[in-house]
């Protein structure tokens, strides 16, 4: 800039000589405001600025919530969850009701006889396979130290 140009330049406004102040809007663009601003023209424009910083504020607070959005996201998580749930218990219903319709009414029956058989004897039922799994566990430290 020379001496002679009479442009002065602060932080968010801008003078020329023979103009009023420039008003930088946070878009980047100027507002001239002007002699002929009437006073409801300039309360029109302070109500709406203060409208806008209001939004931008609710939106930053909204932003700054941190357990607020913390609760959205657990709440979305579990919906998904619900849904998916759903879905696959109504799929393991349609997959038995398949699996129930193909199978022979004689096989039917003959399961049918086995789970309530093991119902009624449930106690040495229980018996007999923890004996099974001590004795498989037997076998398999013996094999292990034969080998080690």
């Amino acid at each position: 800039m020379s001496r002679n140009d009479t442009t002065h330049t602060t932080a968010n406004t801008e003078t020329t000589a023979g103009t009023e102040p420039t008003a930088a809007h946070p878009d980047g663009t100027a507002a001239e405001t002007t002699a002929a601003a009437t006073p409801e023209e300039l309360r029109a424009r302070v109500e709406a600025t203060r409208q806008e910083l209001g939004e931008t504020v609710g939106a930053l607070a909204a932003k700054a919530d941190v357990k607020a959005r913390v609760q959205e996201k657990t709440d979305a998580v579990r919906q998904r969850a619900a849904e998916q749930s759903t879905r696959l218990r109504d799929r393991a219903a349609q997959a038995t009701r398949t699996v129930q319709e193909r199978t022979p009414e004689p096989v039917r029956e003959k399961a049918g006889q086995g789970a309530r058989a093991a119902r009624a004897h449930r106690g040495p039922l229980l018996a007999a396979a923890g004996g099974a799994l001590a004795a498989t566990l037997l076998v398999v430290r013996r094999t292990r130290r034969r080998r080690g």
